[in-house]
């Protein structure tokens, strides 16, 4: 069905206020100001090519599943959302167009091709993040500036032309673009900020301009392949480079050409007198030189294989964190010069064996095998030599647990013949561990006793129940509930170690009990259903500031209470489903939910009116009703 059709859109003073469902084919008429919000939504499975003459706010295409022609007039100077047209295979922006906003491409996995025009002047935030076909993109000359997570997730991209003209490559820029193997910057750019490139782990070389002054933290993170640096610049200039440690920390390569010589990298990186980085992290053992005064925080960090770290006289500081995590590390010598080691310096080195300290302000007792910060009246000890004799005894510990567990569920689940599921460990104690266990969609968390064993021969009924395509939520988790092992209500300090993961599809069903604390969910989470809770603690799910695909969300019945902000900001949400026994939803439950056209209930208009509601529990939301099982309520 094609829009010229008579009576298929419905224009009044310049404004499209209906359209037929079922569009095929759009050419948007001369003269049109406006298209009210979701008038040609009912479209968005069948409308396959669009003619666009002139943009104007508020006209957009997101999530327009079979839209695969876009063709823009030569009216058109800017452009809007494309996001999620998954059909859209290839694209050419005229050269009457100078802006396109953020996210307009975002999403679209069928994109290969695109044309951008010389009149552009920026390449916006997220403008093609995730775009996971495209191959190839030329910037055009006059882009000054590549935006946060222009490029990200782009998997399949393998080249790309950045302009003399851009100065500045923003945050995450082109962080996950797996398929990448090289890159030029050119000598216009200023700086690479934050995790640029970060995840790019194809990338085997870069040329790197010589206007490029500054390097951002992790910029390269993750580059594990990157073997060759050119730098256009001189072996001075790269040497007082900002930032060069966020990309010799972490990439294999010992050397870098420059314009007049080749720079190489030592083991490590000292400027004005504070050692910022250990670059060599091979090296087993490490004198810190008497021209530093301070060691930086994470100078070592990473640094698995250092064994001994001889500090100088004349190192005055070490900072939170230097030696974070060196748990190969036996040996240390500490200066009578050392003026403060701050909290934290020598966090997770607990393979130490011998302390040798100088110092009066830090003395090494040997009786009780502690050093001592002395500073205050009373002395606290800040390290501990073999701490690694107890530390083995509690990994023995937290092993036994997570094999016992994890391996029975593991086997359980592999003799069904499933492949999408994990299994895994904690917050581990002596007494007790949290075991995660995903099967296709269904998440769940138990709590096992670490001498309590009397679950193990339920195992087999809660994989079968996991593994069971055709039981409902609710008949999956009655059957949960019947195990001695049952649902763990999602504890205190937990969220922030677990990651709820989706199947292959996109889906996730959560099963748990009590109070649903905050929760994190993968970015590639389409779908959630929450089963067995009954309460929704305030901002258990709101997201400010991130961006998560989450489109539909179902709250199975028994839930009564939705705290305040619970769903905010889930800014790509289309559809939820809330059951009859809800009785509160706090305040801003759901604000920001920018996209939220659809809210269903399960029980009755008059169930619905009683539900006590929080003030602008529905801020920012588009749906205007909400449906009940008896008619639509106003909202």
């Amino acid at each position: 069905m094609d829009n010229t059709e008579e009576g298929v859109l419905t224009i009044e003073d310049g404004v499209v206020t209906k359209c037929k469902e079922g569009l095929v084919n759009l050419v948007i008429p001369a003269g049109i100001t406006e298209i009210e919000p979701f008038t040609i939504r009912n479209s968005y499975k069948t409308l396959e090519s669009v003619v666009i003459n002139e943009w104007f706010p508020g006209l957009h295409f997101f999530g327009f599943e079979a839209l695969k022609s876009v063709q823009f007039g030569s009216g058109v100077t800017s452009i809007g959302a494309f996001s999620k047209c998954t059909a859209l295979e290839s694209i050419k922006i005229p050269e009457s167009v100078t802006e396109i906003d953020s996210r307009a491409f975002e999403d679209c996995t069928a994109l290969k091709t695109v044309e951008l025009p010389s009149s552009l002047l920026k390449i916006e935030n997220n403008m093609f993040k995730g775009c996971t076909a495209l191959e190839s993109i030329k910037i055009p000359e006059g882009v000054t500036v590549i935006g946060e997570n222009a490029f990200e997730g782009c998997t399949a991209l393998k080249s790309v032309e950045i302009p003399s003209t851009v100065t500045k490559i923003e945050s995450y820029a082109f962080t996950g673009c797996t398929a990448l193997e090289s890159i030029v910057i050119p000598d216009s750019v200023e700086r690479i900020c934050w995790q640029g490139f970060s995840g790019c782990k194809a990338l085997k070389s870069i040329v790197i301009g010589s206007g490029v002054e500054d390097l951002g933290q992790w910029a390269f993170d993750y580059c594990t392949s990157l073997s060759q640096i050119e730098f256009r610049g001189t072996v001075a200039q790269w040497d007082n480079m900002g930032g060069l440690h966020n990309l010799l920390c972490v990439a294999p390569v010992t050397s870098v050409k420059c314009s007049d010589g080749e720079w190489k990298k030592g083991t490590l990186m000292v400027k004005g007198g504070t050692l910022i980085a250990c670059v060599d992290k091979s090296a087993t053992s490490v004198t810190v030189p008497d021209t530093v005064k301070e060691i930086r925080w994470y100078a070592f960090d990473k640094c698995d294989c250092l064994e001994s770290v001889v500090i100088s006289e004349g190192v005055e500081e070490i900072d939170g964190h230097a030696f974070n995590d060196c748990k190969s590390l036996k040996y240390i010598e500490i200066p009578s010069t050392m003026r403060i080691i701050y909290k934290g310096a020598f966090s997770g080195c607990g393979s130490v064996e011998k302390i040798v300290s100088r110092s009066t302000l830090y003395p090494f007792n040997e009786k009780t095998g502690k050093l001592y910060d002395a500073r205050k009246a009373k002395k606290e000890p800040i390290l501990e030599v073999l701490a690694a004799k107890e530390e083995a005894k509690q990994l023995k510990i937290k092993q036994i647990q997570k094999v016992s567990a994890m391996s029975l569920f593991s086997e359980a689940i592999k003799k069904k013949g499933i492949e999408d599921y994990a299994v895994e460990s904690f917050i581990p104690t002596k007494t007790v561990n949290i075991i995660w266990v995903r099967v296709n969609e269904n998440n769940v968390i138990y709590k096992v006793k670490a001498n309590a064993f009397d679950w193990t021969s339920d195992v087999p009924k809660i994989v079968d129940a996991l593994c069971d395509k055709e039981k409902s939520s609710r008949e999956i988790f009655d059957s949960l509930m019947k195990a001695k092992l049952q649902p763990l209500e999602v504890p205190k300090n937990l969220p922030h170690a677990l990651t709820l993961r989706p199947s292959k599809d996109g889906k996730i069903r959560f099963f748990s009990q009590g109070l649903l604390r905050k929760i994190s969910f993968l970015y590639t989470t389409k779908e959630l259903e929450i089963v067995g809770v009954t309460e929704i603690e305030k901002n258990a799910l709101s997201h400010r500031g991130a961006d998560y695909p989450l489109e539909t969300l179902i709250i199975a019945d028994g839930v009564e209470k939705i705290g305040e902000s619970a769903f905010g900001y889930l800014n790509h949400l289309v559809s939820a489903l809330l059951p009859e026994s809800v009785t509160e939803i706090g305040q801003t439950a759901f604000r920001g939910c920018t996209a939220l056209s659809e809210i269903k209930f399960t029980g009755t208009l008059s169930q619905w009116n009683a539900v006590e509601k929080g003030e602008m529990w529905n801020k920012n939301v588009p749906a205007k009703t909400v449906k009940c099982t008896d008619g639509d309520a106003e909202i």
